[in-house]
């Protein structure tokens, strides 16, 4: 019985000596701490990847065979995917954490910051290619071996202002000059992106490009160009297979919105080039299809008096691209307002007892409400625009499959509400 006890009190204190010479839990111990994000498999399921990341630091991506022994890993990976044919992955490739800090604390400008790289691995062979100094890349998610890429812009060395030479122009060059169209303050000149096969390598660039976008299906790219000067604006194809480049809509304007349908048989174009120099431009809204080689713009009888679309609206195609839908707005006043002195001003909130909502709610709802769009649909085969929402009807809900006739909208009544 002694010696039982003898033991136990032996066990007993060696189990305190252990736990006593355990480290305590301190920060420097949390930051040490990793966790795994990311988790995605390649359309065929051969491949796993996932990250590593600690709580401060730089992460490490990783790369694993679901049917065999390869493995392949990177540093400081950040929006990595697999191609759609699990043969390849992509990913923006950050500088290292601590160069960043560094540059962020002593204040550096951003030009001469460290920079993104892009990295391609072939997961076939393990090579890594690395092309430095790359903003961003986008890789549709049906892509068809191509994806594009935009690189940084080059740094812009201090050069001295030329001297203008003598002379001028005469008279009659001076008034041909003004007659010339001219772009627009804010109308800025594009960026370069770069379309690149990621088997051969091969690469096609694009200057001027103001915004671009890859339908689902991958083999196309359909972009806006904005060219310093007045040549060249408009909205673009290019065929990835062909190489071919086709003209969708031209002429110098801004193109705010270019929207295709998932096949790219058809793009939505909101641009103002039909009126370009008004200071308040109306937007005009074409239609491009592919079957006919021509750009429509749609027709605004269908829209009730006083509205038009915005630069903002939201444009989205339905599941059968027989229908566009777009968002509309009460066109503003070309009245200036009336200019008022801070001592004149006064700011009065009315309450009403039959209001449906407090006075807070309507205040928070201001800006909303001033910014909301109401739709209306193009129906592709007749060509006509029916406006379906308004100040009474805002929201009209219409199913995304087929073509249906009706849709419901919900109307806030005083005492409830109803639908119609």
């Amino acid at each position: 019985m002694k010696t039982r006890t003898f033991l136990l009190a032996i066990a007993s204190v060696a189990a305190t000596l252990a736990i006593a010479q355990k480290p305590p839990l301190t920060h420097d111990v949390y930051d040490g701490w990793q966790n795994v994000s990311g988790n995605t498999l390649s359309r065929d399921g051969q491949w796993l990847m996932y990250g590593v990341n600690p709580q401060q630091g730089d992460n490490k991506i990783h790369v694993k065979s679901t049917s065999g022994s390869a493995a392949y890993s990177f540093e400081r990976g950040r929006g990595q995917r697999f191609t759609n044919d699990g043969q390849y992955v992509i990913s923006t490739i950050v500088p290292e954490f601590l160069k960043s800090r560094e540059a962020t604390r002593n204040k550096v400008k951003p030009a001469d910051r460290p920079k993104n790289n892009l990295l391609i691995l072939d997961l076939s062979t393990g090579e890594e290619t690395v092309l430095e100094r790359v903003q961003s890349f986008n890789l549709p998610a049906k892509d068809s071996g191509w994806f594009v890429y935009r690189p940084e812009p080059p740094k812009k060395e201090d050069e001295k202002k030329e001297e203008k030479p003598d002379g001028g122009l005469d008279q009659e060059q001076e008034e041909e000059k003004e007659d010339e169209p001219k772009k627009k303050a804010g109308h800025g000149k594009g960026y370069t992106i770069v379309a690149r096969n990621v088997a051969t390598g091969d690469e096609v660039s694009f200057e001027n490009i103001s915004s671009y976008t890859i339908p689902e299906g991958g083999k196309a790219m359909i972009f806006a160009r904005s060219p310093e000067g007045v040549e060249g604006h408009g909205v673009f194809s290019y065929d990835f297979e062909s190489g071919e480049e086709t003209a969708l809509l031209e002429g110098l304007g801004k193109y705010i919105r270019v929207v295709p349908n998932r096949e790219a048989s058809m793009v939505a174009i909101l641009t103002d080039k039909d009126d370009y120099e008004s200071k308040k431009p109306v937007h005009s809204l074409y239609v491009y299809n592919a079957k006919s080689g021509e750009a429509k713009r749609i027709a605004e009888e269908g829209l009730n008096e006083g509205w038009w679309i915005p630069s903002g609206s939201s444009i989205r195609w339905n599941k059968a691209s027989t229908r566009l839908m777009f968002g509309l707005q009460r066109k503003p006043s070309d009245e200036e307002p009336k200019k008022e002195f801070d001592d004149e001003k006064v700011s009065v909130d009315v309450w009403n007892w039959n209001d449906i909502e407090l006075m807070p709610q309507q205040l928070l709802r201001v800006n909303s409400e001033k910014n909301r769009q109401y739709d209306a649909i193009y129906e592709v085969k007749s060509g006509k625009v029916v406006q379906i929402e308004n100040e009474m009807h805002k929201s009209v809900t219409i199913p995304s499959e087929g073509t249906p006739q009706y849709g419901m909208s919900v109307v806030g009544l005083a005492s409830g509400a109803g639908a119609t």
